[in-house]
């Protein structure tokens, strides 16, 4: 800068202002701000004559100061007039091309009409009584506006502070206002996104952000926001301002993959419990659950024991129900594998993409299976077996508390081949899915579960909590006893074995299953007692049963192939075996039928089939159950409806008092060969055991279930409580077992899974030894290993 307030370059150029207009130039500049004076070079001589060419110099002194700044050492460039206006420099960016000009003051702001251009370095915001002028600041060689890039790769928290000190947060609404000139022409639209902080999950995906290279995306409603003219406010870490109003721009993460903010399935515990689903009532500090009248119809109740028990059921997306729903948050629309498959948070081309993954869900009773359902004609929720309402999509407003959304528009799924494969993706949502989507709240005045118009609209009572069902779902604790079963509806009705029926020359099935009138003189004699086997399950949430008869348990031993079993000969000659149970297992008769045993089979009205039950001699080692008939496997895996087998059984609870319950049972099983991997891959139909027509039998409808109910039995389905063995007698007592004239031998006793309870070597011929209750095997040395019953 020279002495007389001149800017001269290296060049001996002198920078000046001109009468000169952009909009002169060119009419797609006649906008905003570049209806301003054109700055150029001006040689001395064009100094000296006061134009350059034809164009006027307006201005070529220059006053550079520095005001009580918000940066460190910003200064304030204006060009004085030989009629004394001053002008501001300032740079103004159209369609991506920077100019440097002058202020437009043309806009008549508070009733001032300014002349173009002209700068007033003591106007203050029109809107407020704040002392910052609007003014530009500028650096020589740099300026103090902030680099957006500075916000890549990053996950922010937006919020805004006006003149008054209050705090807002950028959330995700969807609502706008549009804006129109005097001739109807939309001049502006107005995203509603600054809101209340309560309102507003900063911790979850809705109060999130990324930038995009143009504007920030918010990470779950896809809204933008633009702040351009951003300043570092000086001694404030993340704190930015654009002399309207200071933002605080905070990061929280970096883009990825992510289910947080989402109730998700991860694995299947979700799935396997149940839950009570509530509203909190703040004013009282309690919570309101959603409860069923006897039509089905929901209501709200304090009273936690009326609260209906929910179960969550994935909704499929793409391939299959572990396909989650997404939204890719960035510009780059590429779809991204499935999230199984997924290994990295960039597409193909490097640009990182912020995903995020949900599932949605059907809400249906634990109990009784109905589904949450819309009950058009009353206008209200229900319960039931008819219809299902949009899939939920429980959403996180805070820790423990959610929303349920629903009705989000989605995009097909996408099947991609490649080396042979095929690659499923997941139901990509679209951007703005959550703005078309709506919630769930509870309406406390009329005690009513009901819908609101958007997701993001505050709605009183629309926060929800998830409360886990302590009790299971399905009977346990019954394995190693002996039970009867019988009509819940008349206890007199009790399950048993028929008796040896079924003999043939190619199998034999020591009797059907029936149910009969114990106080029947004709089935006086019968024996309802069945001891209770493990199968798939044992001690998770569903387990799962086998009922047998005449049961003998053999334990883990060792076995000489010249001395038998547990011989005591040298441990050379020995081998290990491994525990076992024998007896006859109940099992559904399908294959029989399949094999031509018409008398297996009732067909219902509709002509489907209702398969009888039976009780076949099998050996229960390890996870599988062998069939002594034909030597037939059934592998005992899983837990799950679709794993069943015809020898499984589990007791699914019907009402919240958890004492009656349907028996769950497989009703058709199919074993197939894949000619692709060559592996055999099992199908299970489920079925329900059903009393018809006096007989026990199989149906695949869950509505045509008997109700049944269960008791532990003194009646042996096993063994004698008193057992002789050789010159050696087993008594079993009440935690214990006496074993008399084994003075000087080994004694091994064990429980049904093969576990050893005792292994000593007896000092008296009446020796008690304490044993847990239940079965137990007792092995005396030089005698056959015997069972009892200690209680």
């Amino acid at each position: 800068m020279t002495d007389d307030g001149k800017l001269k370059k290296a060049n001996g150029k002198y920078i000046v202002l001109t009468k000169q207009t952009w909009g002169q130039l060119s009419n797609s500049l006649q906008t905003g701000e570049l209806e301003g004076f054109i700055w150029k070079e001006a040689t001395p001589a064009e100094l000296t004559a006061g134009k350059i060419g034809n164009v006027i110099i307006l201005a070529s002194d220059f006053t550079i100061t520095q005001p009580n700044a918000v940066v460190d050492a910003p200064l304030e460039v204006k060009a004085t007039a030989t009629d004394g206006k001053e002008y501001e420099l300032m740079v103004a960016t159209v369609a991506g091309t920077s100019y440097l000009t002058t202020g437009n003051a043309a806009d008549d702001i508070n009733g001032a009409a300014w002349q173009v251009g002209e700068a007033s370095y003591t106007h203050n915001n029109a809107n407020s009584n704040s002392d910052v002028s609007e003014n530009t600041y500028v650096k020589f060689g740099s300026d103090n506006y902030v680099d957006m890039t500075k916000f890549n790769d990053a996950v922010l928290n937006i919020t805004r502070t006006d003149e008054d000190g209050e705090t807002l947060v950028a959330g995700p609404a969807c609502g706008e206002t549009e804006y129109f000139d005097g001739d109807d022409n939309l001049i502006a639209t107005v995203k509603h996104l600054w809101m209340p902080a309560a309102q507003v999950a900063t911790a979850y995906p809705e109060g999130q952000w990324l930038w995009n290279g143009s504007a920030f995306v918010n990470r779950e409603s896809g809204a933008t926001l633009s702040l351009t003219g951003l300043r570092e406010v000086e001694g404030q870490e993340n704190v930015y301002t654009d002399l309207e109003y200071t933002y605080t721009i905070t990061k929280v993460g970096e883009p990825g993959s992510t289910t947080l903010g989402y109730l998700n399935a991860e694995n299947d515990d979700l799935l396997k419990e149940a839950f009570y689903i509530g509203t909190p009532v703040k004013a009282t500090n309690d919570t309101v659950y959603i409860a069923k009248d006897s039509e089905g119809t929901l209501y709200l109740s304090a009273d936690k024991a009326e609260a209906v028990e929910f179960r969550l059921a994935k909704v499929a997306y793409g391939k299959d129900e572990n396909t989650s729903a997404y939204i890719a948050s960035s510009a780059d629309t590429a779809l991204i594998q499935n999230r199984k498959n997924y290994a990295s948070s960039k597409t193909d081309d490097g640009v990182a993409t912020d995903v995020l993954n949900f599932y949605s869900y059907t809400l249906a009773d634990a109990v009784t299976a109905e589904t949450l359902a819309w009950d058009a004609t009353n206008q209200t929720f229900v319960l039931s077996d008819n219809g299902v309402f949009a899939p939920i999509v429980i959403k996180n407003k805070a820790e423990g508390l959610y929303n349920l959304v629903y009705r989000l528009v989605t995009e097909d799924h996408t099947a991609k081949a490649s080396d042979n494969k095929t690659y499923y993706y997941n139901e990509k949502v679209t951007s703005d899915a959550f703005c078309s989507a709506v919630k769930l709240y509870g309406a406390h005045n009329t005690a009513e579960l009901k819908t609101s118009d958007a997701a993001y609209a505050f709605v009183a009572n629309d926060l929800f909590i998830i409360e886990k069902v302590d009790a299971g779902q399905h009977v346990s604790g019954i394995y190693g006893q002996n039970i009867k079963l019988f009509r819940d509806a008349d206890p007199n009705y009790v399950l048993y074995e028929e008796g040896k029926l079924l003999e043939t020359k190619d199998e034999v099935l020591e009797g059907f299953l029936g149910l009969q009138n114990i106080q029947d003189a004709t089935y006086a004699d019968m024996n309802p007692a069945m001891y209770v086997d493990s199968a798939a399950g044992l001690n998770t949430w569903r387990p799962e049963y086998m009922l047998a008869l005449d049961v003998n348990v053999v334990p883990a031993g060792k076995y000489c192939e010249i001395h038998g079993a547990n011989a005591g000969c040298k441990d050379e000659h020995l081998t290990d075996t491994e525990g076992y149970i024998e007896g006859r297992y109940l099992v559904n008769l399908v294959d029989s039928v399949k094999a031509g045993r018409k008398d297996c089979v009732y067909q219902n009205y509709n002509g489907a089939d209702y398969y009888r039950l039976g009780f076949v001699a099998a050996k229960h080692i390890a996870d599988s159950l062998v069939i002594a008939s034909d030597n037939k496997v059934i592998e005992l895996t899983g837990n799950a409806h679709s794993n069943m087998k015809i020898c499984e059984f589990a007791f699914h609870y019907t009402d919240a008092s958890r004492s009656a319950f349907t028996i769950e049972t497989a009703y058709d099983n199919e074993y197939t060969v894949n000619l692709e991997t060559l592996k055999t891959e099992f199908k299970s139909t489920q079925g329900w055991i059903k009393y018809h027509n006096g007989v026990p039998v199989v149906t695949s409808q869950k509505s045509e279930a008997e109700v049944f109910n269960l008791a532990q039995t003194e009646e042996e389905a096993t063994a004698n409580e008193t057992i002789a063995a050789s010159a050696v007698t087993v008594i079993a007592g009440e935690g214990n077992v006496t074993i008399a004239g084994a003075a000087g031998k080994k004694v091994v006793i064990a429980n049904i899974l093969g576990q050893t309870i005792a292994n000593t070597v007896l000092t008296s011929d009446n020796a008690t030894i304490a044993a847990p209750a239940g079965v137990v095997v007792v092995a005396v040395e030089g005698e056959a290993a015997v069972k009892a019953i200690v209680k």
